[in-house]
């Protein structure tokens, strides 16, 4: 399932996009933390409550 995020300006993306992954996150295993990475973007790895695998990356909007 892929989830979008509603249309908002580029620092709120980023702010909704970190909430996702902090909810997502939460209860789970974090198997990599998120941040900034060599590409620019931000980037992490968890394993959810349910025993699911999520890799996220946070791109930064293009200006």
């Amino acid at each position: 399932m892929i989830h979008t995020l509603p249309k908002l300006t580029a620092r709120g993306l980023v702010s909704a996009a970190t909430a996702y992954w902090e909810k997502l996150s939460a209860g789970g295993t974090v198997t990599m933390p998120m941040q900034k990475q060599v590409w620019g973007d931000e980037f992490g790895m968890c394993v959810d409550k349910f025993g699911v695998p999520w890799m996220v990356n946070i791109s930064q909007p293009q200006i």
